[in-house]
């Protein structure tokens, strides 16, 4: 008689408890982003809201991403790529009425870029983990992060390149903290630091971009 045993996950509550704030100041900074520019007071919330949102759900990516092999990899985001080109296509026929070479390409303002940073993200590290040591890793990320600021923030929005970039350093340290909770202190500030750098930039982009 073969006995079977079945192996339990033991949940993260506080995981869970984050998710559920990060998508309910996804929902609040979506709703005040139209007033953004209006008064201070929007402008502010706008602003703390995607000084560390975006950030903790990459670095949530990262830190459930279970390394495999560059193929392996590749059949497994499949659904994710299939849900991706269907959502973008959806999001430019609602906006623009049509699609185009322009709005198929461009992932600046559109929910679908997450997705699509998210495959770059998987797919580039079933390699990199692999042959390159994270925390050098993490190092080299920083510095295309900061270099992508300033090279690359006119074609931002092309196939979601800039934010591809730009957050891939909170994936790694999603990785690199994977059941090791206890040194949140420790990469913490690389978070929040890097957040705010994300934040005020993307703001005065859009600023930039509304004005002119």
């Amino acid at each position: 008689m073969k006995l079977q045993f079945q192996r339990t996950v033991k949940r993260n509550r506080s995981l869970d408890g984050l998710k559920y704030i990060l998508i309910v100041f996804v929902v609040l900074g979506h709703f005040i982003e139209p007033s953004r520019y209006d008064n201070r007071m929007s402008c502010f919330l706008y602003s703390f809201i995607y000084s560390f949102h975006m950030p903790l759900f990459v670095w949530m990516s990262g830190y459930f991403y279970k390394k495999r092999g560059f193929g392996e990899e590749l059949r497994k985001i499949i659904p994710l790529i299939e849900v991706c080109i269907i959502s973008h296509i959806g999001f430019a026929l609602l906006r623009d009425g049509r699609l185009s070479v322009g709005n198929m390409l461009f992932f600046g303002y559109t929910p679908s870029w997450y997705l699509l940073s998210l495959v770059y993200w998987r797919l580039a590290s079933s390699l990199l983990f692999k042959y390159v040591d994270v925390r050098k890793l993490l190092i080299y990320a920083l510095v295309v992060e900061i270099f992508s600021f300033v090279f690359i923030n006119k074609y931002g929005g092309l196939l979601s390149l800039m934010r591809t970039l730009q957050f891939y350093p909170y994936f790694v340290v999603g990785y690199m903290m994977k059941n090791r909770l206890g040194n949140m202190n420790k990469y913490g500030k690389i978070i929040l630091s890097g957040g705010n750098c994300d934040c005020f930039y993307i703001a005065d982009f859009k600023q930039v971009t509304a004005s002119s």
